[in-house]
């Protein structure tokens, strides 16, 4: 059975080692936001908060042949708002979450430009 341990704010000053050992080796900067750092980045926040929902709710509903579907339309660079246009019949819901858990898997990447 798995345990959990709650945090103290001082344990959060910086990420475990193990986390920054994985994201360098994956050439991916990872970076601590802490509370006192949120309040300006609520659209962030709240943009973080459903792409976890979407993934949690519907990893089961997403099959294989979407996520190979949606991965083939991603060969290029493209907005994630664009999938439901390109696959008018298919719940834009577990499009975004067949994008998500593509993302998630690192089969895909996303660039940080707005």
């Amino acid at each position: 059975m798995a345990t959990a341990r709650f945090l103290s704010p001082a344990d959060h000053s910086r990420p475990y080692k193990s986390h920054r050992y994985d994201a360098a080796s994956n050439g991916l900067e990872l970076r601590y936001i802490g509370a006192d750092e949120t309040s300006g980045s609520r659209v962030y926040l709240d943009n973080w908060g459903r792409i976890l929902r979407d993934l949690a709710a519907n990893r089961r509903f997403v099959s294989a042949a979407l996520k190979a579907r949606v991965r083939e339309i991603f060969t290029s660079a493209r907005p994630l708002s664009s999938l439901s246009g390109m696959f008018p019949d298919e719940d834009p819901v577990l499009l975004r979450s067949a994008a998500y858990q593509l993302l998630h898997n690192g089969k895909l990447r996303c660039s940080n430009k707005n």
